[in-house]
């Protein structure tokens, strides 16, 4: 990062005044240093009328608090945030600093529970219950939504039940006696948001509230990425009880919800939020008049004459010495500093006149200059979806190819995407933020499973559109199925008769015989589709075939060990068992759901021939029905076979790469997943994370290009060298810059341990 300067824009300031005695008045601070530190809010009493429409002309503001990660972003994220009562109702106001207001993309209909990851207000409510209030604007249909989930008891903050939520396209009333209301500021900086929910949505009997009673109310505000759906960009919680100030965790540390008392109605002391650590001590109030824009100040004192006697603040910041109940006027705004009446050497001054002058500016900024070991255009998020790369908690574990596009999916997400789509000429066009482990495409759709958290980690097969990842459920007999299917669920007949399937066997490798251990420890060990049937390979010794349209199942047969397959040519699908290439033909297209297929005419396997092949990896057949296969012997090559055995051609040196050392990008290793696109190059991806990668390649086997990246969490372990601005660093690999062309390029490995030799840290 470059800094930019950016021009003074200099006032100068003169006011003239004489030293007499002044009398200042402590004002709380409620800050902890530069963030806010609210302990506790004061309730009003609502006026008879309050209309949920965004404004808050019939509010009495006095009582609002102002919160904020650090002071000096308070221009751009902060809220000050407000609440009343009454004896039926809740009302709860905020007024945002957002740089892109009211933006989430999160559907309620098919992620109830994930609307708090962009430009969301969550209020955690303890009564005589706990309470989670989630409230977004879900921009696509513009709806104000509201969702609420209950604690199990006054000390299990989750896992209650009654969880719903309420939501209508451009109306304040969303049902169950629940209101609310965005309005957008005019400058496009911000918005109001006004709530009214019921007390007998919030309390388990019905309320009896009356002035000075307590409940607890902690607010969480989050600002949404350009996508509007993946990891918030910031977040922070504040109203705390006193003496707490861990905001981690702080969505299930009841005990750090602030207080809020019930007060009849009337004008309360407004809270002031100065940072003690930066504010000088001083008896005299030096009162200065500023451009409005200015984002920071300096001030000095002269005598009659015009010389200095005291350089009383230099490069302050507006916000932290605002004029007590002064306002913006126009385009500017008051500053009070208070005087000590020291000189520069500490000595008082004597009696007399003085004048102020001063000077103010914007403020400073940044300029990007490059970035390494992230492959996006750009490398950052982007409204459109197609800036940006992977996931931060995983590397590249899957990728397939379908209508001119690729796709790429990551199982472990926090921040970024667990599944990205690529245009044919290798750029990024959208991503998701689910994980995925699995992923099979077509021209239309893309098929993917991966964990979810927020079903106990249960894996589940998800649908998207291939164009630009819209949520496409299942649907059947004309209904949208859930758009989380879970595999246990889905696959409780196939198991069912592996476990009694297993339970006749004699066989060591044979799966538990069981159903409800193998519903507990079901995954999905590969995945394809064509022509409207979707394959999956179970880990209980099972292919099933599904309906793509509807997921209903079509067929099921016994195979062990599965750990790849690939459709081909004439209705055949190849299937890697037990480390070797094996093919299925049969014609699928005859499949319909409800049709039963006797045992003895079900699918059995064929084994291909291989020559020098190693270990079976991953699988993909290009268009001329040769199948690709990553070869996860010494070789390390993708290998392409014709169906009669015949090496038809590799990609990547042979013998790989090294674990460590100098980087060579003509050697893969450990490849895990592989595909063929339109126009014939092979896709590979890598399984490590020294690199993460994911590269293409021709068919004369030289490297095409490659994407390598992206960073861990947060961009942890990345930094530049201290000496050598050439040099950069993401862990224990090397890149070197080029500054003119804005390349990163990896140079070598530093160290990584060796698994195979006995090597760890």
């Amino acid at each position: 990062m470059r800094f930019t300067h950016l021009p003074l824009v200099v006032a100068f300031l003169v006011l003239s005044f004489s030293i007499r005695p002044t009398l200042v008045l402590a004002q709380s601070q409620n800050m902890l240093g530069h963030q806010s530190q609210n302990e506790g809010i004061s309730v009003l009493l609502a006026p008879p009328v309050v209309k949920i429409d965004g404004d808050l002309s019939e509010w009495d503001w006095s009582s609002r608090i102002w919160v904020f990660a650090d002071s000096a972003m308070r221009s751009r994220f902060s809220v000050e945030a407000a609440a009343m009562w009454d004896k039926e109702n809740l009302y709860l106001a905020a007024k945002w600093k957002d740089p892109t207001p009211m933006f989430n993309t999160v559907d309620p209909e098919i992620d109830p529970y994930e609307g708090w990851k962009s430009d969301s207000w969550q209020v955690r409510v303890r009564t005589d219950k706990i309470t989670h209030v989630t409230t977004w604007f879900h921009t696509p249909k513009a709806m104000p939504v509201v969702q609420i989930a209950y604690g199990k008891s006054l000390t299990e903050p989750f896992g209650g039940d009654g969880a719903f939520w309420v939501g209508k396209p451009h109306e304040t009333n969303l049902g169950r006696g629940i209101e609310m209301a965005y309005k957008k500021d005019a400058d496009g900086q911000g918005c109001t948001q006004e709530i009214k929910i019921p007390w007998v949505l919030l309390c388990e009997k019905p309320p009896t509230y009356k002035v000075g009673d307590k409940v607890q109310l902690g607010f969480e505000f989050l600002w949404g990425d350009p996508s509007g759906r993946s990891w918030p960009i910031h977040r922070y919680a504040d109203n705390m009880q006193p003496g707490m100030t861990s905001r981690e965790f702080y969505f299930t540390n009841f005990k750090a919800w602030g207080s809020a008392e019930l007060f009849p109605a009337g004008h309360v002391p407004v809270r002031e939020y100065v940072g003690d650590s930066d504010r000088l001590a001083g008896t005299i109030p030096v009162v200065a008049t500023i451009p409005k824009a200015s984002a920071r100040f300096t001030l000095v004192i002269e005598d009659e004459s015009g010389k200095r006697v005291r350089n009383l603040i230099g490069d302050g910041d507006p916000n932290d010495y605002a004029a007590a109940g002064g306002k913006p006027a126009g385009e500017t705004r008051q500053v009070t500093v208070m005087w000590d009446g020291l000189d520069d050497k500490g000595k008082p001054v004597s009696p007399g006149k003085y004048r102020m002058r001063g000077l103010t500016h914007k403020g400073l900024g940044a300029e990007y200059e490059m970035c390494f070991y992230n492959p996006g255009t750009p490398p950052w998020p982007t409204a459109k979806g197609d800036g940006a790369w992977g996931a931060d908690h995983s590397g590249p574990a899957a990728v397939a190819v379908g209508g001119g596009q690729t796709f790429i999916g990551s199982p472990v997400v926090e921040g970024g995407s667990g599944l990205i789509a690529l245009d044919a000429d290798g750029r990024k066009t959208w991503g998701e933020k689910r994980g995925v482990e699995k992923v099979a495409a077509d021209g239309k759709y893309v098929y993917a499973v991966g964990r979810n958290s927020y079903m106990g980690n249960a894996y589940c097969l998800n649908r998207y559109a291939a164009k630009d990842g819209a949520y496409q459920p299942f649907v059947k007999d004309g209904k949208p199925l859930a758009f989380d299917l879970r595999i246990d669920t889905l696959f409780v007949p196939v198991l069912a008769d592996a476990a009694d399937a297993a339970a006749e066997s004699d066989s060591d490798d044979a799966p538990a015989g069981d159903t409800g251990n193998l519903l507990n420890n079901v995954a999905v060990t590969a995945m394809a589709v064509q022509d409207g049937k979707l394959a999956v390979a179970l880990n209980a010794g099972k292919i099933v075939l599904l309906d793509a349209a509807t997921s209903e199942l079509l067929m099921a047969f016994n195979a062990k060990k599965v750990s790849a397959l690939a459709f081909g040519p004439r209705a055949s699908l190849r299937v890697v068992a037990d480390g070797a290439l094996n093919e299925v033909e049969y014609d699928f297209s005859q499949l319909a759901p409800g049709r039963t297929i006797a045992a003895d005419h079900l699918p059995k396997l064929k084994p291909l021939p291989t020559p020098g092949l190693g270990t079976a990896g991953a699988i993909a057949v290009d268009a001329e029905g040769n199948t690709l296969i990553a070869d996860r012997g010494p070789d390390a090559q993708v290998k392409a076979y014709s169906r009669e055995g015949k090496l038809a051609y590799t990609a990547g040196k042979k013998g790989g790469r090294s674990l460590r050392g100098t980087f060579d990008p003509q050697g893969m290793r450990d490849v895990v997943a592989v595909a063929c696109d339109a126009k014939g190059q092979i896709w590979a991806v890598e399984g490590g994370n020294t690199p993460r990668r994911a590269s293409v390649w021709g068919r004369d086997g030289k490297l095409v290009r490659d994407y390598i990246g992206n960073t861990n969490y947060s961009g942890t372990g990345c930094y530049l060298h201290d000496q050598d601005p050439s040099l950069a660093y993401c862990g224990p690999m090397e890149f070197k810059l080029d500054r003119t062309q804005n390349t990163a390029t990896l140079t070598r490995v530093l160290w990584v341990p060796d698994p195979a030799a006995g090597e760890d840290f």
